[in-house]
């Protein structure tokens, strides 16, 4: 099956709720995470803060044959998009009463994981994607560990359009370090710990050098150590699809938020995709909850008031940590012009 599209972004951005109004598209196989170290299908892929401008041959096939298994592991017991809705249900209840024999058992099931995973975004709670009819023409994925690997993605699925989801700094890093004091996002919370160090010792990230020696900061602080990643981690990915031409979209969460049918209608065009009365009767749905909830991946919220009220209730030393970082780094290097466009709606820069 083709690849339509990849949605990609970093940790709290709507990445989620964006996957979910693709999915409700009718001809769309949606992927949640397929590279998530967890599920073992691309396990010759370095981690996510190793940078991959030219994939080798053998890295290549390692991601063919990776992607050749994600539609069984995704429905492992055979129930592809097309089949009678019954089918899939069934196909849920036995796989969740598998999950959770295996935990009485005291072991973890790859093929649960996997399943679990990579239906993340049809399983939360609130969530309401349709069953497929008929069967999906192409697949979209949504992964946030390839921002550093856009040139293997390029290589892998050359059709592709990307969707990229951005939120505003504070807000988004806010959440991440509440989940962070919770126990969750452990799997980039480690890999933040080898994040400058990566960035110090490869070329394509020398520009950025000379900001990071004179904050300093991010070896005492969090906050700045998160705010270089957020900055640097754009700033990267935006350039490299605007240096090798692949067809992208900046989905602002704010905007999209404010108008998510204008938004996915974007999306739709960027993917091939014509209007699907699913997607716009998802949208109705999942922004219409009578309460605010900060489930981690509920989706299911008054879109417009919930981007508001995190904005608001930012941390006051968080935006000037923000400020500072973005500050010192625009002293010495020339953000991507979507992205510096974005920051400074937000933020004063040099």
């Amino acid at each position: 099956m083709d690849c339509l599209g990849i949605i990609l972004g970093c940790e709290r951005s709507g990445s989620t709720w964006l996957s979910n109004i693709v999915d409700a598209h009718p001809r769309v196989e949606f992927y949640m995470e397929p590279f998530a170290p967890i599920l073992q299908l691309f396990p010759e892929l370095p981690d996510r803060h190793v940078y991959i401008a030219e994939p080798s041959p053998a890295l290549l096939r390692a991601l063919e044959r990776g992607c050749g298994r994600l539609r069984s592991a995704k429905h492992p017991l055979g129930v592809y998009p097309g089949t009678p809705a019954g089918f899939a249900r069934i196909e849920r209840r036995l796989l969740d009463l598998y999950g959770r024999v295996a935990a009485i058992a005291g072991g973890r099931s790859i093929l649960y994981d996997r399943y679990l995973v990579l239906n993340l975004n049809q399983r939360g709670p609130g969530s309401r994607v349709p069953h497929k009819q008929p069967p999906p023409i192409g697949a979209v994925f949504k992964e946030l560990r390839l921002n550093f690997k856009i040139g293997v993605l390029a290589k892998t699925f050359p059709d592709a359009g990307y969707a990229v989801a951005i939120r505003h700094p504070g807000a988004q890093l806010g959440s991440i370090l509440r989940l962070f004091s919770h126990g969750v996002l452990g799997e980039l919370r480690a890999s933040l710990c080898t994040f400058v160090d990566r960035v110090r010792n490869m070329s394509r990230f020398e520009a950025y050098v000379p900001a990071m020696d004179e904050l300093d900061g991010w070896r005492s602080d969090e906050r700045v150590l998160l705010t270089l990643w957020w900055l640097v981690t754009h700033d990267v990915l935006l350039s490299d699809l605007e240096r090798l031409g692949r067809p992208w979209l900046l989905v602002e969460h704010e905007r999209a938020s404010d108008d998510p049918h204008a938004a996915a209608a974007e999306v739709l065009d960027l993917f091939g995709l014509e209007q699907s009365d699913q997607v716009a009767d998802y949208i109705e749905w999942s922004t219409a909850a009578s309460e605010h909830t900060d489930h981690p991946i509920s989706t299911r919220r008054k879109s417009a008031d919930h981007y508001k009220r995190a904005i608001e209730s930012i941390d006051a030393g968080m935006n000037r940590c923000i400020a500072r970082v973005l500050q010192t780094m625009a002293r010495h290097v020339r953000l991507q012009a979507s992205l510096d466009r974005y920051v400074r709606r937000f933020y004063e820069l040099p």
